[in-house]
C-alpha cells in the first residue's frame, strides 16, 4: 500500500498489483505526464511500469510513488482530454450543476464504441 504524501495535493492511499493500471502525474526521462501505465512489477525498493502506450519500461523508487502515479480506475475530464480510452467508458455525475456539453462531449468521445459508453 502507498500513503499520501501530503507534499503532493493529488496522492492518495492506494494498493497497488501487478497489472494495476496507473497515471504517470510526472515527467521523468522515460514517462510522460499524463501517460497511463501498467505495472509489471513490485520489487523490493522500487515499482516497475510499461508505458501502454510506447511500451518504454521505467523503474521509481517506492519513496517517489506519490509524486508520479495516481490510480487511472476513475479519471476526470480534464485528464482524459485527447486519450483513447480503451475498454467501457462511464460517465458519472452528469446532471451535476457544473457539469456542461464540453463534458459530455469529452466523455463520449474517449470510448471506442458506442456499446462501450455509459451514462449514468
Amino acid at each position: 500500500m502507498f500513503k499520501e504524501d501530503k507534499r503532493y495535493p493529488h496522492s492518495q492511499h492506494l494498493y497497488v498489483a501487478v497489472g494495476d493500471q496507473l497515471l504517470c502525474t510526472k515527467t521523468n526521462g522515460t514517462l510522460l505526464n499524463g501517460a497511463f501505465v501498467t505495472v509489471l512489477e513490485l520489487t523490493e525498493n522500487s515499482i516497475v511500469v510499461r508505458d501502454d502506450e510506447s511500451n518504454e519500461k521505467a523503474t521509481v523508487p517506492f519513496t517517489r510513488f506519490a509524486e508520479h502515479f495516481l490510480s487511472a480506475r476513475a479519471v476526470t475530464y480534464q485528464i482524459v482530454q485527447a486519450k483513447t480510452l480503451r475498454g467501457s467508458v462511464a460517465l458519472h455525475q452528469t446532471d451535476h450543476k457544473n457539469f456542461t456539453s464540453r463534458h459530455l462531449l469529452v466523455g463520449l468521445s474517449r470510448g471506442t464504441a458506442k456499446r462501450l459508453v455509459s451514462v449514468k
